[in-house]
């Protein structure tokens, strides 16, 4: 259960509207509670509210590998937008988003925007999505056209290891 303060934070957070992709603490919990809280850092007294959000930041909001968190830089990403995913596999992000949403990695709506993902998760799958071929590559490989290539794969006799259902796209592992 979440105590008081952080319930207040995904109050604000909440309160910010749709997620955009590159919408960061500042924007999310607002300037004027993210500004006192960087100057507050140097502060003793300020320290253990200050690592309480710092951690809820970590939890809800997606921020990049080294980049500045309250004063100390961020060495783990615990969650993940299709930006910051993007930036770790360099798959284009139309086409990752794809993916992400048909395996139900990515949930969004109009009210919240994208969901940030949990990173070991999504960085796991987008790990294994490296390791394959598009079609036309298998085609190549197999010296087929693309009718021999449908023949083939009506008959099971070659299996994709991915394939979106919103399109006619297979991904096959290597």
């Amino acid at each position: 259960a979440r105590g008081g303060l952080e319930q207040s934070l995904a109050d604000i957070d909440a309160g910010a509207g749709p997620r955009m992709s590159q919408q960061g603490p500042q924007h999310r919990l607002g300037k004027h509670l993210f500004s006192f809280l960087t100057n507050a850092v140097s502060q003793e007294a300020y320290q253990p509210v200050i690592d309480r959000v710092r951690t809820f930041v970590l939890d809800t909001i997606p921020l990049d590998r080294g980049s500045m968190l309250l004063g100390r830089p961020v060495d783990t990403c615990r969650v993940h937008s299709v930006a910051t995913l993007t930036a770790v596999t360099g798959m284009h992000p139309t086409t990752l988003r794809r993916y992400l949403r048909e395996t139900g990695f990515l949930k969004s709506d109009a009210q919240n925007g994208d969901m940030p993902m949990p990173a070991a998760a999504v960085e796991a799958w987008a790990a294994s999505l490296t390791e394959v071929v598009g079609q036309k590559a298998v085609e190549e490989l197999l010296g087929c056209s693309r009718s021999q290539f449908n023949t083939l794969l009506k008959a099971r006799l070659i299996q994709p290891s991915y394939a979106s259902s919103s399109s006619r796209k297979y991904r096959f592992g290597r």
